[in-house]
């Protein structure tokens, strides 16, 4: 995609887990995920990225990923059909916002931590998310655009791989031109912090709750999530008023975001 922009310099303004793809294409280029992990970047031919602008951004992921997948969502109110967790489940980009910032996200009703791996597909299987939930995987069987349920696992596992994959290289990443990396997010919000696994009688339940200040869909901590070399590279990020999907749409965000590219 930035080939096709032709020579040039380039700003990328990216919201919300499109974040993954620029930072990846700052750091990267134009390499495979499998290329990069073999310590290779390429940078796209003919176009010089100089700023990276980061609105209402989760770069270490966000449990709320994980509600929308085990009950669903509607992306447009009034308007919008809701889409089923098995639905949701076939995105690949929603494994990839699942949280990768710091592992003890689980605990019990008691609040006890429990060592639970979102990118693993055993708990997947275990607790009944998305598709796996009783009610789902029952209607994804009516329906052979599901596949068979060990083609669903099939595909959960190597999404899961990729995702996690991604996280590590994005992580590691050192930022490899001098690119200005800037950050607009929102913190005002109680947002989705960790998730209560509950066994009742017939199965588990798990209840996303949420205690942390954020947009309501990144904590703090996420959105702070970078690399070394990539908060090297960053100035001091602003905080404006604003939802996760919201923010970058209010008048305040726009004038700065002009700023930083008139910069």
């Amino acid at each position: 995609a930035l080939e096709r922009l032709g020579a040039g310099r380039a700003a990328l303004l990216c919201q919300s887990n499109a974040t993954y793809i620029c930072r990846y294409a700052a750091l990267y280029g134009d390499v495979s995920l499998e290329e990069a992990e073999q310590g290779l970047r390429r940078p796209a031919r003919g176009v010089t990225i100089e700023k990276l602008i980061m609105v209402g951004t989760a770069n270490g992921g966000a449990i709320r990923i994980l509600q929308e997948l085990n009950r669903g969502r509607q992306y447009m109110r009034i308007i919008g059909r809701r889409m089923r967790p098995e639905t949701l489940f076939t995105f690949r980009s929603l494994h990839q916002d699942l949280p990768a910032y710091r592992p003890d996200l689980f605990m019990d009703s008691a609040g006890t931590p429990l060592p639970v791996d979102v990118f693993d597909a055993e708990p997947w299987l275990t607790y009944g998310w998305s598709i796996f939930a009783e009610a789902s995987a029952t209607r994804a069987s009516r329906d052979e655009v599901f596949g068979t349920p060990d083609q669903r696992e099939t595909f959960l596992r190597d999404a899961l791989d990729r995702a996690r994959r991604l996280h590590a290289l994005l992580r590691r990443g050192t930022a490899p031109l001098p690119i200005r990396y800037y950050s607009i997010q929102s913190r005002e919000f109680r947002t989705p912090s960790h998730a209560v696994l509950r066994r009742t009688h017939r199965r588990w339940e798990t209840r996303i709750e949420s205690a942390l200040p954020g947009d309501r869909h990144a904590v703090e901590e996420s959105q702070e999530w970078l690399s070394p070399g990539e908060r090297a590279a960053l100035l001091p990020p602003l905080f404006v008023a604003g939802k996760h999907f919201e923010m970058i749409t209010t008048p305040e965000t726009r004038e700065i975001i002009l700023g930083m590219l008139r910069e």
